[in-house]
């Protein structure tokens, strides 16, 4: 997650935390596996969502809220933009 930019040092605990409780992965070792019922929701989803689930998503987003929080962007261009992405991907699901 840090490699790819993904949360941070406060958050990646968290995460992790949530995708065992919800038994999408289990930790053995300090080494982290996807269980059944995470690897069939990646292939479901990823049918559809590839763009939204991909790390370099979320590290491009994170980095676009890193420039409105320096005044660099307006959050208002952001969230349309976004929004917009979204709601055409919604409607090829849909389909």
């Amino acid at each position: 997650m840090e490699k790819r930019g993904i949360g941070t040092k406060s958050t990646r605990p968290q995460m992790i935390d949530i995708l065992k409780k919800r038994k999408y992965i289990e930790v053995k070792q300090s080494i982290i596996y996807p269980t059944s019922k995470g690897v069939e929701l990646i292939e479901k989803i990823e049918q559809k969502w590839r763009d939204y689930i991909s790390p370099e998503f979320t590290s491009r987003v994170e980095e676009e809220m890193r420039r409105v929080a320096e005044g660099k962007r307006e959050w208002t261009e952001l969230v349309e933009k976004e929004r917009r992405a979204f709601a055409e991907a919604l409607r090829k699901l849909r389909e």
